[in-house]
């Protein structure tokens, strides 16, 4: 009998332990729609991102859909925690909207209407190259990205920009410059015309958050100075942290430089301020830099 009662507790024992393993997980899917919308062409997207313990987004998308013909929208299962679910297409400003998995399962969304748009007729000298255009400092805290390939031979037309600053970086050749879309304009023109690449120096290091994380997805560029600390140059060099935090620009022009942290998909409350070390001609030089998010 006491053999038998063991048995029967064990037994007991398992199954509690097992009980709540078949219990309801708390990841989700989210489903979506977007509204307001007649057509959805093969650039319109709905990219995922995870929010920090902060509220920042993590700007390396962590699920990104393509919405159907009545643009409807579902992720895969995602981990409980918060999202912000963006809507990016090729004729105006991204649309957000937040959601908390598993408490939202639903999300709407609809194109913004903004006045004065301006669209971009973009060429560039030389080969093709792959373009990438981030607004700055947006007000809504959601800059549009737009990614093109500029050519020589035929214009690219970037339609439903919001005027303000630009950041227009080349990834495949680590070229940066930035460029003023006025208030009032319908059509600008922007000339792709980076130098070509030479060998130079390099500054590396790592890009922090206050509170001890590593500052991922962050851009660190290097500006040519005058020796009377104007700019030199229209063009600059720039890297991306990578999760670690680290980064390396290389190619930079021997002499002084501005050397900067910069926001791109990623908003952060305060940077750090500007570095202006002296490049050497060749060789590397190490610069850490703290950011507040």
């Amino acid at each position: 009998m006491r053999t038998v009662s063991m048995l029967l507790a064990v037994a007991a024992l398992v199954a509690g332990c097992k009980g709540p393993s078949l219990g309801p997980t708390s990841a989700g899917t989210v489903h979506g729609r977007i509204e307001g919308v007649q057509k959805f062409d093969q650039e319109c997207a709905v990219q995922v991102y995870r929010l920090d313990e902060a509220g920042l987004p993590t700007p390396d998308p962590f699920e990104t859909v393509a919405p159907d013909a009545t643009g409807k929208f579902m992720t895969r299962v995602l981990s409980p925690g918060r999202y912000r679910v963006v809507y990016r297409h090729p004729a105006g400003p991204p649309s957000a909207v937040s959601v908390r998995v598993p408490s939202d399962t639903d999300a709407v969304l609809r194109p913004l209407v903004v006045p004065g748009l301006v669209q971009l007729r973009v060429t560039t000298i030389g080969p093709s190259m792959r373009c990438r255009l981030t607004e700055a400092a947006p007000a809504d805290g959601i800059p549009d990205v737009r990614e093109i390939v500029a050519r020589s031979d035929a214009p690219v037309f970037v339609r439903g920009i919001r005027p303000g600053r630009w950041y227009v970086d080349l990834p495949e050749t680590g070229a940066t410059t930035e460029i003023d879309v006025p208030k009032g304009e319908t059509l600008r023109e922007l000339l792709i015309d980076p130098p070509p690449a030479v060998p130079g120096g390099a500054v590396s290091g790592e890009v922090r958050r206050i509170d001890g994380l590593a500052g991922a997805w962050m851009v660190v560029s290097a500006r040519p100075l005058t020796a009377s600390g104007q700019s030199a140059a229209r063009w600059g060099r720039f890297a991306a942290t990578d999760r670690s935090g680290s980064y390396r620009v290389v190619g930079i022009p021997p002499g002084p430089c501005l050397v900067r942290v910069e926001c791109r998909e990623l908003p952060v409350r305060v940077l750090p301020s500007p570095n202006t070390p002296t490049i050497p001609p060749s060789g590397e030089i190490q610069l850490g830099f703290v950011v507040e998010p």
